[in-house]
């Protein structure tokens, strides 16, 4: 008899032998039900225990922790894990598709990427199914705090910071590129073509 991992009234088990469309022989047994109920939740936190529970980020390259945490699930269970809402370039994660359960728990972690891209508010959900075909999701808002890169001034200077531009210079002399930008971290690489 398999665990059903489903809490219900004890049921009957009937063996009935046949024999030309007659009733030979039949025997009965209970099946006494000492399933638990399978239940759990999915926190978003900031760390990997429910203390640091949230509902928002930014997008702002903190790290954000999925924490499955079930109820009566064996050791070693593996478990389906769905995502969706949220674009996955604005992620550092290769979520997985399942996760195994040990002491009830199991989570994941993953970066929100400051992208630069002013796109609104987007929204990650989380689904974990559990062994008795229920599902538990939870959703996670990504704010987004990105702000437009701009480019203020582009041009050439004969000194390094940009103090003497010049629309045209000699052939042997040196020149500059000139940048100011705003949005743009320090130490960001910018591709230059010419």
């Amino acid at each position: 008899v398999k665990e059903d991992f489903s809490t219900e009234s004890a049921e009957t088990l009937t063996l009935s032998i046949l024999h030309s469309g007659v009733l030979k022989a039949s025997k009965s047994i209970t099946i006494a039900d000492t399933s638990v109920s399978i239940d759990g939740s999915i926190t978003f936190s900031t760390s990997t225990n429910v203390s640091g529970a949230i509902t928002e980020v930014n997008e702002d390259d903190s790290t954000v922790y999925i924490l499955y945490n079930t109820i009566n699930t064996p050791n070693g269970t593996i478990l389906g894990v769905s995502f969706e809402g949220i674009e996955p370039a604005d992620l550092t994660a290769s979520f997985p598709t399942t996760v195994t359960i040990n002491n009830n728990t199991a989570y994941l972690s993953f970066k929100v990427n400051k992208d630069w891209t002013t796109e609104g508010d987007q929204f990650l959900i989380a689904k974990l199914l559990l062994v008795n075909g229920s599902i538990l999701q939870n959703t996670l808002i990504v704010r987004d705090s990105s702000k437009t890169p701009v480019i203020d001034a582009l041009y050439y200077s004969t000194t390094n910071t940009g103090t003497s531009p010049v629309t045209n210079n000699g052939e042997s002399s040196t020149v500059y590129l000139y940048m100011e930008t705003t949005n743009i971290p320090d130490g960001t690489v910018m591709n230059i073509a010419y």
